[in-house]
């Protein structure tokens, strides 16, 4: 990472470094795959994803711990919207089973 200040620089590389002899990661590697429109059509589809997200979130020690509670939060309410809209969808489902059997008058 270039800096102009050279005591920055030598910070930089001082950290790097110690984290390298450490053993820890030196930066967030993760896995990254293209999703297809029918893979995120549905509200399923959707929960299944946001779990795979809350847990990398709550896997890595990268960050402050504030932004990464702040983070799975804002997860966890999209989550939450996507939980209601998956109950209404087979609440709505069950309805039109009905109508189309006559079953409602």
């Amino acid at each position: 990472m270039p800096y102009r200040s050279i005591e920055q620089r030598k910070q930089y590389q001082r950290d790097w470094l110690r984290s390298k002899r450490l053993g820890e990661p030196t930066r967030i590697e993760t896995r990254h795959r293209v999703l297809s429109i029918r893979e995120i059509e549905t509200a399923n589809a959707l929960l299944s994803i946001l779990a795979g997200q809350i847990k990398a979130v709550m896997v890595t020690k990268e960050g402050d711990t504030f932004i990464r509670a702040r983070t799975i939060g804002y997860l966890v309410a999209i989550a939450l919207k996507a939980v209601e809209t998956v109950d209404l969808d087979q609440r709505l489902e069950a309805l039109e089973k009905k109508i189309n059997l006559g079953g409602v008058r």
